[in-house]
């Protein structure tokens, strides 16, 4: 179990999730430097990474199995979990913001020749891709509750 003892944390009755388990706070970094550096960019990644982790570990179901097959279901699913969280928090992370920052230093990194342009070009199509995800969720207009349901989906269905 996630507590570390031999019985999960709660009984799971059968419901996937809880009213708590609706709660997607993230916290930026604060405070919030006129240019965002990537330090701070790396710093929200991991907050948001972590908040995503943690918001799964809260689940009934999920603390109901052993710790392998938690540990194989959060691997399985980081990546989408993250982009679904990233999604629910744009407005927190001022993401336009981020992004931009992030083509800047793409940018100076050409310049300075510490970056091939295939990485570049790479590094940019995931970008875009992250993008249209997020600007898909946000035009559906999806609710903290529905995140919940599709985040639940995701960890389970990996």
């Amino acid at each position: 179990s996630v507590n570390g003892a031999d019985e999960p944390e709660e009984e799971w009755t059968g419901q996937v999730l809880h009213e708590r388990n609706t709660v997607f706070e993230l916290r930026a970094p604060s405070p919030a430097p006129a240019y965002l550096s990537i330090h701070y960019i790396c710093e929200s990644a991991a907050r948001l990474l972590f908040l995503s982790v943690h918001w799964a570990r809260g689940i009934p179901a999920f603390q109901a199995l052993p710790s392998d097959v938690q540990t194989s279901l959060v691997r399985s699913s980081w990546g989408q979990l993250f982009c679904l969280g990233l999604a629910q928090c744009a407005f927190t992370l001022s993401l336009p913001s981020i992004l931009t920052s992030i083509i800047n230093h793409l940018q100076a990194s050409i310049a300075q020749e510490k970056i091939t342009p295939n990485k570049v070009k790479l590094i940019t199509e995931h970008i875009c891709r992250l993008q249209d995800c997020v600007s898909s969720l946000h035009k559906m207009q999806v609710d903290p509750t529905e995140y919940a349901y599709l985040k639940a989906l995701t960890l389970f269905s990996s």
